[in-house]
């Protein structure tokens, strides 16, 4: 029977295989086997019962917020790691977005606000110009921008805007 640190993931399906990996995996593979770290030795380092690091390294069991403080404790690295690392696993699940998406209805007013992750911004509605919004944009941004899309893989086309929030910060959205 493989030990826990040498314990091969399964194998991703194949609409799994750019989903990042569970941070769980990424510790095994990344931390513990590069150090010499057995799960016993880490369990007994966290103060956790060893069953709890076999099923986060397995990827079977989520990275909570108090494991990611102990694991920023234990390496000296901030527990937002841990929890970002989580968090990406965890939003970039295919299966249950697709499920989400058949008993999710979407909110109709979107055209009158513009959502960010710091709240909403209404628009004014009586004077929205019929196509997309369009704000000026300087040039040196408008060449980083350009030079990034170049380096990056080809997605779905969609028209970039730039829009300024109340508080004068620019955001980058598209349509």
């Amino acid at each position: 029977m493989p030990t826990s640190g040498s314990a091969g993931a399964a194998l991703p399906r194949p609409d799994q295989r750019d989903r990042p990996a569970h941070p769980g995996i990424a510790l095994r593979q990344h931390y513990l086997d590069p150090l010499g770290i057995s799960a016993e030795d880490l369990a007994r380092a966290l103060s956790v019962p060893l069953r709890q690091i076999v099923e986060t390294e397995a990827g079977a069991r989520p990275l909570d917020a108090d494991m990611a403080f102990r694991l920023a404790l234990f390496f000296d690295v901030p527990a937002r790691w841990w929890l970002e690392m989580q968090a990406h696993h965890d939003a970039d699940d295919p299966e249950r977005l697709s499920a989400l998406r058949e008993v999710v209805t979407p909110f109709a007013g979107l055209d009158d606000v513009l959502v960010t992750p710091s709240g909403i911004r209404h628009l004014d509605v009586a004077s929205k110009p019929s196509g997309p919004l369009r704000v000026p944009v300087p040039e040196a941004l408008l060449s980083r921008l350009r030079a990034v899309a170049e380096r990056s893989p080809a997605r779905p086309s969609r028209e970039p805007t730039v829009v300024e929030l109340d508080d004068g910060t620019p955001i980058l959205t598209g349509r």
